[in-house]
């Protein structure tokens, strides 16, 4: 039978873990597909890595290919946002005067893309915790756990 106390720790644990490699995927996607390059090789690597460790079947990679796939593919559309955001901004700060109001507008609009692309991450990050069993979770966290730098 198991402590009641252990139950909401084991979830503050995995919630913690799914957290970390969040950010870890979300960094790396961010980065490259901001900047256009290599996000499809950065994600597989990272995800071949995570599913080694964890002896995911053949079926669970497959899987796991796709969500990922299909979560690079919407990164890789709010990367063009971006690239209008950028060009936007670069026309109102080399105006005569500069618009305070269009700059905020451009601020809040920004604000509203990278939520989008958070949600979509944790989207994917959910679904693939789907395609997993509790213990291949369990094994992640731990695995993070041991790598946590101070």
């Amino acid at each position: 039978m198991t402590d009641m106390t252990e139950k909401p720790r084991r979830r503050r644990w995995w919630i913690a873990g799914a957290i970390a490699l969040a950010v870890v995927v979300a960094a790396g996607a961010v980065a490259f597909s901001f900047h256009g390059h290599g996000i499809e090789r950065f994600a597989e690597k990272r995800i071949d890595r995570m599913l080694d460790k964890v002896d995911a079947s053949d079926g669970q990679r497959a899987e796991v290919a796709g969500i990922v796939g299909e979560a690079v593919a919407d990164m890789k559309e709010l990367r063009g946002l971006f690239q209008e955001s950028r060009q936007t901004l670069l026309d109102t700060l080399g105006a005569e005067t500069v618009d305070r109001e269009a700059l905020e507008e451009l601020r809040l609009a920004n604000l509203q893309t990278v939520d989008q692309a958070s949600r979509r991450l944790v989207t994917a990050l959910a679904d693939v915790a789907d395609v997993l069993t509790p213990e291949q979770r369990r094994e992640l966290v731990r695995h993070m756990q041991r790598h946590e730098r101070p």
